[in-house]
């Protein structure tokens, strides 16, 4: 820990005092903390996250009107409420309460976005987050299929595969090493499922368009379609109990089959508790089937792992020359991209950080910094605090209203930049952290293993979180 406290030293003025004073200023000033037992909580997406392909936003609240969302400074749209989440139950005395949109997020452009929840037109809950895309708001006619090893733990290995109707890497195969395999996680990969799975579509009017038939399912994903006329939607898996899907929510490309555009159905879905194999899903409409898919579903042999983190970069993808750095997502289950590069001379390096932790076992962070050490294949001009550091230095915290400070030091053999951030009047939450810029030191591009990331935290009354409890990431993109 010596980096990290030197480092903070330099950027804070010693971080033990500056996680004292955060202690101290809160008797004055307290700081806002996360409500779990909220009557609204916005899951997806998450704040400081990184967003890309097709995805959902998704969350629940105890008692709603219409739910509407708006993305930036868009137009409202609605979203499906009142399908079941029976972790809502203890909090709101029912089940009743998920909303859920599928959406594109690549149709939302590279960058910073918002999205704001709203309950009958009264904004009750919002998110700060980050889209990476591949330059098109859908990516057509791209393959591609890569082995990460050491993923989730050391000794395993993953195999991810493109999906072009999910718009990302799906996990498609999991081997177990000796370190896994200690922890009960010993599933292996499993076949590909059968042509004779290819059922479709039953009836006119009705469409399943996710999963695909034959298709990989993995993750934190969606069940999706359209059905020109129904009172109740129905998904059933593997000949189990119907489970009510949301319905009616505006689909305009239905209009030319239905007469109309209110057509849309959806149901979040944690595809890891069906298990490893090849599995059934049909669609009820009023109780009688119109729709069915076969598809096959890869665990990480848990049906929700935590506590893990991952990035890793595919090369030659989407074509050759070009890179995309993945990163795990625990909220989605699945690996999202949150950065794309090509195949260009090294000039300069965009660092990424991003921290993550338990937000419901600490729900009260308020104290956050990190020293990231950094090799010969990089260089920050400047040093300390000057103008020449800071300007390099970008907060993707979302938080605007804390202390924000970043300090550089050109200590050989081990120079680092050290940023930190307090806030008092809003919980720094997990995700990016923040981005730095630095000069390539040669031609070849420096990768994740060039650095060093140390994280040190506390919560709003001066108490550290156990480095053992926070993950650092780094990921490096080259223009």
């Amino acid at each position: 820990m010596s980096l990290l406290i030197d480092g903070l030293k330099r950027c804070m003025g010693g971080y033990r005092r500056g996680i004292v004073v955060v202690g101290l200023l809160v008797l004055v000033f307290p700081a806002a903390a996360l409500a779990i037992d909220s009557p609204v909580v916005l899951e997806l997406p998450q704040q400081g996250s990184v967003q890309s392909g097709i995805g959902i936003v998704s969350g629940w609240k105890c008692a709603a009107g219409e739910i509407t969302l708006r993305f930036d400074d868009g137009a409202p749209i609605v979203v499906a409420y009142g399908t079941t989440r029976e972790d809502t139950v203890a909090i709101c005395g029912d089940s009743n309460n998920a909303f859920v949109l599928q959406w594109n997020y690549n149709l939302l452009g590279d960058g910073a976005h918002i999205v704001r929840v709203y309950d009958d037109g009264i904004e009750v809950a919002l998110s700060n987050f980050n889209v990476t895309t591949f330059g098109v708001p859908f990516l057509r006619g791209a393959a591609g299929s890569y082995n990460f090893d050491g993923f989730p733990f050391a000794g395993d290995s993953v195999d991810v595969v493109w999906q072009q109707s999910a718009q990302r890497f799906l996990i498609s195969n999991y081997t177990t090493g000796a370190a896994s395999m200690a922890t009960g996680l010993g599933l292996k990969g499993v076949a590909g499922a059968k042509s004779s799975d290819r059922a479709g579509v039953l009836v006119a009017g009705a469409v399943l368009e996710v999963p695909q038939a034959a298709a990989v399912a993995s993750g934190i994903g969606i069940v999706s379609g359209w059905i020109c006329d129904a009172a109740v939607v129905e998904i059933v898996f593997d000949g189990g109990s119907p489970i009510q899907a949301a319905y009616g929510t505006t689909r305009q490309d239905t209009v030319g089959d239905c007469g109309d555009d209110n057509n849309a159905f959806v149901l979040q879905w944690n595809y890891a508790l069906l298990g490893d194999g090849d599995h059934q899903v049909a669609v009820l409409a009023d109780g009688v089937e119109v729709a069915r898919a076969g598809f096959r579903v890869q665990t990480l042999g848990v049906p929700f792992l935590r506590g893990v983190s991952g990035m890793f970069e595919v090369m030659d993808f989407p074509a050759a020359g070009e890179h995309a750095t993945l990163q795990w997502q625990q909220a989605s289950q699945s690996f999202g991209m949150v950065e794309r590069g090509g195949a260009t001379a090294c000039t300069t390096a965009t660092v990424r950080v991003n921290i993550g932790y338990d937000a419901l076992s600490h729900p009260n962070v308020s104290g956050l910094a990190v020293a990231l050490g950094y090799g010969a294949s990089v260089t920050m001009p400047g040093t300390g605090g000057d103008a020449m550091v800071t300007s390099r230095v970008s907060n993707l915290s979302g938080i605007s209203g804390g202390l924000f400070q970043v300090g550089d030091e050109d200590s050989v053999p081990a120079p680092a930049l050290n940023v930190a951030l307090v806030s008092l009047a809003q919980t720094i939450a997990p995700g990016a952290f923040f981005a730095a810029q630095f000069d390539c030191a040669g031609s070849a591009a420096p990768t994740p293993a060039d650095f060093a990331c140390e994280a040190a935290a506390s919560d709003n009354f001066g108490l550290e979180i156990p480095s053992s409890e926070l993950i650092c990431s780094v990921s490096v993109t080259t223009p």
